[in-house]
Parts: C-alpha cells; structure tokens; sequence
C-alpha cells in the first residue's frame, strides 16, 4: 500500500466494526445513498458503497440502529471505489454524542473510548446548560440551520461556519 492510501486511513481514535443502516446525502447533487456502515469510532466510520463520493465531499450521514439514531455532519476522507468511503465527522452536537456513546459501549467487550463534548461543554452543567440553551432559544435553531446549509453550498468557508456555530453554542435562554 502506498505511503499516501496508508496516511488516509491512519484515525486519530480507534473504531470498532459496527454494522448499521446508513443513508449519506449530499447536497451539490442532491445525491442520497442507502448503504451500511461497517466501523464506526467517535470521529468517523467506513461506509460501504459501491458508488463512494470523492475525497473532500461535504456530506451529512444518519446512522440507525437498534431504534436510535445519529446525525452529523461530515467530510469523505478517502475513497475506496466499488468498495467505500471513510468519513469523518464534524464536530458533533453533545445530543448526538451521547447516541455514539451509547453503541460504541454496548458494541462487544471494548472498552467505551473517549468521547469528550466541546470544550465549553466539559462537565455534566455546562453540557445540560448548552442543550437546555439551544432548545429554548428558536433563533440560534434557525441561524444553526441556515450556517450548516450555508457551509453545504460552500457559500461560506468552514472556518468561518464554525466560528460562527462556536458563538451560537453560547447563546443566552429566551
């Protein structure tokens, strides 16, 4: 295997194989995939597709199973053609983490890896002040959605999308 396809597929945390459903979307092309996930880690999974998008793609991935869900956003790392793709996650919200959590735990006799939540959300209040925040305050739902729609049509850059997500993480209760 060459030095780079070897780079592409180094993961800054373990994963663990987990078999799930999973549909990927991507907006450009409007394309939607049904496929599978075959590992899955705190900070990406493998999806299995005959047809992976390219490396770079920005996508937004669900994952069910077990009548749980997960969301997030995420960028195609490598790309396997015929077989799949490498996907790492955005930063993800701390409701979503708890779903990741929660199988990566009862996925065998692994112990559950490290997930930490945003820095200004390190202890148990701060996580439960932010999620109570962001549910009660309908105009930062509103500006989330339109930031994360904005970074999909690359109409702002990430950087900026997430300076901008950082800030509203602090927004106050209504």
């Amino acid at each position: 295997m060459s030095d780079t396809k070897e780079k592409l597929r180094r993961r800054s945390q373990h994963r663990q194989p987990f078999t799930a459903s999973a549909l990927v979307f991507e907006h450009k092309s409007e394309t939607l995939l049904r496929a599978r996930t075959a590992d899955l880690g705190p900070d990406g999974c493998f999806i299995d597709t005959l047809n992976p998008f390219a490396p770079g793609t920005m996508v937004k991935v669900r994952i069910d199973k077990s009548g749980a869900s997960f969301e997030a956003r995420a960028r195609v790392v490598y790309s396997l053609p015929s077989m799949g793709m490498g996907l790492a996650f955005y930063p993800v919200v701390p409701e979503q983490l708890w779903v990741l959590h929660e199988w990566l735990g009862n996925a065998g006799d692994a112990p559950v890896p490290d997930i930490s939540l945003p820095p200004a959300a390190e202890d148990l209040a701060s996580a439960a002040s932010l999620i109570t925040d962001r549910k009660k305050d309908v105009h930062c739902e509103a500006l989330t959605t339109l930031i994360e729609e904005l970074m999909d049509q690359e109409l702002l850059s990430e950087e900026k999308g997430n300076a901008i997500l950082r800030t509203l993480g602090r927004c106050p209760e209504k």
